[in-house]
């Protein structure tokens, strides 16, 4: 009995260790001065590489590394000190994470405002894949925007918060045919 216990506990211990893709490591690459490094480690982050094993997922449920990694990321998207490509790539790790544990999404938010179109984009796109309703406000505002509209109508869509409705609702008589169409989809998606 005692021995399958250590045994039990042998294997336990070299599956938590061996079985995480996640590790320490890929949380310093994270905020490596060397943006090939830390751009795989975004990438790896996004990808969700947690355990491999269900019983190993079971007893660690948390993606305790993977929510460092969102506080490390949600920091770069606040100090702005991050090159463009590093910041789009954070901007999807962050919607791609999203879809497994919380993420905040006041850093995401505050990029809509971004001057540069392609970040600004994939803050709609990441939003969109998080459906958080707080989001909503921010994006509606966004709408004045025409060449914003269309991800952001299905950013709207995915989030699925009522109060996206009357804005969608002014959308159906534009001129723009597709962005009738989206609009009409996206409310759709919210009924």
């Amino acid at each position: 009995m005692r021995i399958s216990t250590v045994l039990l506990a042998m294997i336990l211990s070299v599956c938590i260790g061996g079985c995480s893709k996640l590790s320490e490591r890929d949380l310093a690459d994270l905020q490596s001065p060397n943006d090939i490094v830390k751009r795989q480690a975004i990438e790896k982050i996004a990808r969700g590489e947690r355990f491999s094993l269900s019983v190993v997922n079971q007893l660690f449920p948390d993606g305790i590394i993977e929510k460092k990694a969102v506080e490390i990321m949600a920091r770069q998207l606040r100090e702005e000190q991050e090159s463009e490509d590093i910041q789009v790539a954070v901007l999807r790790a962050m919607g791609d994470v999203g879809k497994r544990i919380e993420v905040p999404v006041s850093p995401i938010i505050e990029k809509l405002k971004h001057s540069n179109p392609r970040i600004r984009l994939q803050a709609v796109e990441s939003l969109g894949k998080i459906e958080d309703p707080q989001a909503v406000p921010a994006l509606v505002e966004l709408l004045k925007n025409e060449t914003d509209r269309y991800p952001v109508i299905w950013a709207l869509g995915e989030i699925g918060d009522r109060s996206a409705i009357p804005a969608l609702n002014g959308l159906l008589s534009s001129e723009d045919k597709y962005v009738r169409y989206n609009a009409n989809k996206a409310l759709a998606k919210i009924r």
